[in-house]
């Protein structure tokens, strides 16, 4: 499994992405990684990003190609799979989280 270290480590790349493209017209915490194994038994990251402001301004073009933006950073951690992730406005995300990873630990912010 994906240890907790290296987790928090994809969760300090991904708000440093996010902050360099979208600097201060959205804020980004937390932003929870979260190892998971997927229906065939492999194992992949789940990582929930919490934002704050107008989700109009997230950009869905640049938004959804930023597991393969990662892809370099991943692959130097030593992950090969491509994470899954999500915008989840900080009002919902830890009934979503919940839903998702009940028996996870309680998540907080790597950054």
């Amino acid at each position: 499994m994906i240890s907790r270290e290296v987790a928090d480590k994809v969760g300090k790349l991904v708000g440093h992405s996010l902050r360099e493209h979208f600097k201060d017209e959205l804020v980004f915490d937390p932003i929870v990684v979260q190892p998971a194994i997927d229906h065939d038994g492999d194992e992949y990251l789940d990582i929930f990003i919490i934002y704050e402001g107008d989700y109009k301004k997230l950009d869905p073009g640049w938004s959804s190609g930023l597991p393969m933006l990662l892809r370099p950073g991943l692959v130097e951690l030593g992950i090969a799979s491509i994470p899954c992730h999500s915008f989840v406005p900080k009002a919902d995300w830890k009934g979503v989280f919940r839903e998702k990873h009940p028996k996870a630990y309680e998540p907080s912010s790597p950054n």
